[in-house]
């Protein structure tokens, strides 16, 4: 498992993210072990790695989802392995997880602010417009029920394959956390989208 960070035009400040000498056992198997990396504001950093290499245990141990075995992680200066797994989100951590789902029932532009109404944050609908401003090509999914993009038929090319990734950047002010196939870097909104957020100071 390998980890790369992209440089942007701004200088880069201290770390947003310090993984330092993280293990992590699933059961009595043991995923990671003494894994360290630093993840610069400003910046795209991608976690590379085969199936099963360990990229979504980093992740989850991140959100709080796994429990880390030793090691320290830390965001913005503060331990996040003393932080409770839902206050996490609070601190401006967005997740996407590996099935992207929508609740079905409830429209796009209802999934979208799912994630910031359950951390309570009161400037839900400001984000929305940031969101389409972002992604403009997403809009014209508002309206339609999350089940279609629930189906990863739908992952084929097009903003469509943008709208599962979109719950998690709700709620995120300066670090999201995507496992991603590859397939979908390849299509013309993810990077589109990367290159605005980018550029846009997000």
């Amino acid at each position: 498992m390998r980890w790369r960070t992209r440089r942007s035009s701004a200088t880069w400040s201290a770390p947003v993210l310090e993984i330092d000498q993280l293990s992590v056992s699933i059961a009595s198997m043991q995923i990671l072990r003494d894994v360290s990396l630093q993840v610069p504001a400003g910046s795209m950093t991608g976690l590379i790695g085969r199936n099963g290499a360990g990229k979504t245990t980093v992740m989850k141990t991140v959100m709080g989802l796994l429990k880390a075995g030793s090691g320290s992680v830390r965001f913005e200066s503060r331990d996040l392995l003393a932080v409770p797994t839902h206050a996490r989100a609070r601190l401006g951590i967005g997740y996407m997880p590996e099935d992207r789902r929508l609740i079905p029932e409830l429209t796009v532009e209802e999934n979208v602010l799912v994630p910031a109404w359950a951390a309570g944050l009161p400037d839900a609908r400001s984000r929305l417009q940031k969101i389409y401003e972002l992604v403009p090509e997403v809009k014209a999914f508002a309206s339609r029920k999350g089940l279609p993009f629930s189906s990863l038929r739908i992952f084929k090319s097009g903003a469509a394959c943008a709208v599962p990734v979109l719950p998690a950047i709700s709620t995120s002010g300066l670090l999201m956390y995507a496992p991603v196939p590859a397939r979908l870097l390849t299509t013309r909104t993810i990077p589109s989208f990367a290159a605005r957020r980018a550029s846009a100071g997000r």
